[in-house]
């Protein structure tokens, strides 16, 4: 293995322990450093939005929390579960949603994405998907199915996270690592879109209310190479680790 540099990138300036909301409806992380994952730099956005089944808006506010747990040992990414980025808004299941979005990487290409959401204040649960909303049936009416998502929750607090496919009987897996991870190619321009819901993803259930979508961080593998950038969210700040086979 390689060296591991490490860069810094603020993310709201709060202080260890503490919590605020951001001052706009997205946040954008510009220039990282792409050299063991692609060529030149590419940035990631988070973004919230709420929708009412006919039209969709910005919403209020994202939320960021920096914890100290989970405290469970054997978990890879344990310390970057800990810390999190959150659309602060609280409707029903389907209606508030989240966007990463990557611009700047190479068009056309395949990379592989993974995701993780995870909240130890409590049990949480938040659907990604590689698809925006459907049109004028934007969010999830209750009667039709929810769009194909994987689905990361917890319990409970401290609770090793779990992932499924959503639908009607969904069977949770043991998911220590706490990711789900998406083969996405590129559009002419560089750029993918990944969306995070707020809710259960079981099909039906509307009325699984007060639920938010969470984001710890995520990697991005270029594929078939084997380099990875992990950008793990935290509280104060955002650290991004890249590495690559020596």
């Amino acid at each position: 293995m390689g060296r591991r540099p490490r860069l810094a990138l603020p993310c709201g300036g709060v202080a260890a322990g503490g919590a605020s909301n951001f001052g706009a409806v997205s946040k954008t992380f510009s220039g990282i450093g792409a050299g063991d994952v692609d060529d030149g730099t590419f940035s990631a956005t988070i973004s919230a939005f709420t929708t009412n089944g006919t039209s969709t808006a910005a919403a209020n506010t994202l939320g960021e929390r920096n914890r100290s747990a989970p405290t469970y040992t054997g978990v890879t990414n344990a310390n970057m579960l800990a810390d999190l980025v959150f659309d602060a808004s609280t409707t029903a299941q389907g209606r508030d949603y989240m966007t990463l979005a990557f611009t700047g990487l190479t068009a056309s290409k395949s990379y592989n994405f993974t995701v993780f959401s995870y909240e130890d204040n409590g049990s949480s649960a938040t659907n990604w998907t590689t698809s925006a909303p459907p049109g004028s049936s934007l969010g999830y009416g209750g009667t039709s199915t929810f769009v194909t998502h994987k689905n990361l929750s917890n319990s409970a607090g401290n609770a090793i996270p779990t992932t499924n496919n959503g639908g009607s009987s969904p069977t949770s897996v043991n998911n220590p690592s706490g990711g789900a991870t998406f083969s996405v190619t590129t559009d002419g321009s560089g750029n993918v879109t990944l969306y995070a819901w707020g809710g259960n993803g079981v099909d039906g259930n509307s009325g699984n209310t007060g639920i938010n979508p969470y984001i710890n961080g995520f990697t991005i593998e270029s594929v078939p190479e084997s380099a990875t950038c992990i950008l793990m969210v935290l509280g104060g700040g955002m650290l991004l680790v890249r590495r690559k086979k020596s």
